[in-house]
């Protein structure tokens, strides 16, 4: 198996340089669960003198001793847990007078635990009268998307304006998520990738001496995995009211992408579904499709976390088979629904090929009022270029393709001067690549991505 540590080189040189600093550094990150934060930390305190510790709801009092006892063994100061600190400042102030010029790294994972015991105010106190005089490396970590980002960017927030650097761990990309399955070719890991997206953590759940069915239904569909029940329990950890967001997944999931759908299935308000649907996209759950060149009217919803898609759309629907057993039977059941699934999947991973290939380029979808589509709509308005590009993962593509490609391509009035190129994308491609033809065959995407990506 590969190791958990992949594809984090900009974050850690983020890291470094801000290290290489001559001066006390805050330093914030965060990211949704499972994403690999704790990993990319303990990386970076490898050879570094340091303290890791991992905050939990077990109370203010609890926290602080424990984080002594964390001090006294990483840093070697002896009798440090015996002291009888009154609270945070006088234990930064502590760790400043011991090591007055040594660069310290201090470690604080799942911060947000310890905000909710309301030891902001203490920790800005810290800061300005101790730390920031120091030349101490805080990094505090937190999987609370939208608490983590209140404490960054919230005017009112005490440590508003102290940070030195901030940043926020994306899932992998999908050339680089392949890495842990070597032996896969890429419709084989892009299985795989549909139900998990880049997250290390489910990735490593999983391996490449399996069939990647087998993976999915060893790994989520069986009631003892950790993937049975984790999109539950990560709602339930991170977001309020339940029960609206989850009846807003189910919507989606079923193919409701219209505001007007997603009210419509559940029964909210105009005003309480935008809220709710905004902490979705901050929560990195969902995002917003809106017609490249189009209208923002037109919007629609979607889900951005695949592994979310995944357990909402073949997993929540089939609970009560799942809960007896039968596996099988649920995966015999889905088979041509999850091709059809596993082709919009493809879609958004040749748009985000085609963007970092192409990155003077602006890629997106666009559709209109009457249901025509192109799945890949890519615009350079400097050179006056426009690629249009149909994506079909499981459908034979030809020259009758092609023709109504290029009808659709002459309904997009702001292109109509521009340099129009034709993109074809799949795996039954019956065209030849010309002047204005572009051809990418399952085999010229592995090409691409071990040429550029690996």
């Amino acid at each position: 198996m590969v190791q958990v540590f992949v594809d984090r080189e900009m974050e850690l040189e983020a890291l470094e340089r801000e290290y290489s600093k001559d001066r006390a550094s805050l330093v914030l990150i965060y990211g949704r669960r499972r994403v690999g934060k704790t990993e990319l930390v303990r990386k970076f305190l490898e050879g570094k003198k340091g303290v890791y510790y991992l905050a939990d709801r077990k109370g203010y009092e609890s926290n602080l001793r424990d984080f002594q006892r964390e001090v006294e063994r990483s840093l070697k100061i002896k009798d440090f847990s015996r002291i009888m600190f009154d609270g945070w400042v006088s234990l930064f102030a502590r760790i400043v007078d011991d090591f007055p010029e040594d660069r310290i790294v201090i470690v604080i994972d799942e911060f947000p635990y310890m905000v909710e015991e309301g030891v902001l105010s203490e920790f800005q106190k810290a800061w300005d009268q101790h730390l920031s005089k120091s030349k101490i490396f805080m990094i505090l970590v937190g999987s609370s998307i939208s608490m983590m980002q209140r404490i960054t960017m919230d005017y009112g927030s005490p440590l508003y304006g102290r940070r030195t650097a901030q940043l926020k761990i994306e899932k992998m990309k999908f050339w680089d998520a392949w890495k842990f399955f070597p032996k896969y070719e890429l419709l084989d890991f892009l299985k795989i990738y549909s139900a998990v997206d880049g997250i290390p953590h489910y990735l490593l759940q999983m391996t490449d001496e399996k069939s990647p069915e087998e993976n999915i239904k060893d790994s989520i569909f069986r009631r003892e995995s950790i993937l049975y029940e984790e999109a539950e329990i990560l709602l339930r950890m991170e977001l309020r009211e339940f029960k609206r967001y989850f009846s807003i997944l189910r919507a989606i999931a079923e193919g409701k992408r219209k505001f007007s759908e997603i009210a419509g299935s559940t029964g909210l308000d105009s005003g309480s579904l935008s809220k709710y649907l905004s902490n979705l996209k901050d929560c990195g759950i969902i995002t917003t499709d809106i017609p490249l060149l189009g209208k923002r009217k037109n919007r629609r919803y979607r889900f951005s976390d695949n592994y979310f898609h995944f357990w909402f759309k073949f997993v929540y629907p089939n609970r009560s088979m799942l809960e007896m057993g039968k596996v099988e039977n649920v995966w015999n059941y889905i088979k041509e629904d999850f091709q059809n699934y596993l082709g919009r999947v493809f879609e958004d991973v040749i748009r985000d090929i085609f963007k970092h290939i192409y990155p003077d380029f602006t890629v997106g979808v666009w559709w209109d009022r009457k249901g025509d589509e192109i799945d890949l709509l890519a615009i350079n308005e400097r050179k006056k270029i426009a690629v249009c590009g149909e994506i079909k993962l499981n459908k034979k593509m030809n020259e009758k393709t092609l023709e109504a490609l290029r009808k659709k391509a002459g309904k997009i009035r702001k292109i109509q001067d521009y340099n129009i190129k034709l993109m074809l994308c799949g795996s039954r491609i019956d065209v030849q690549e010309g002047e204005n033809i572009m051809i990418w065959r399952c085999k010229d995407i592995e090409n691409i991505i071990k040429e550029k990506f690996w």
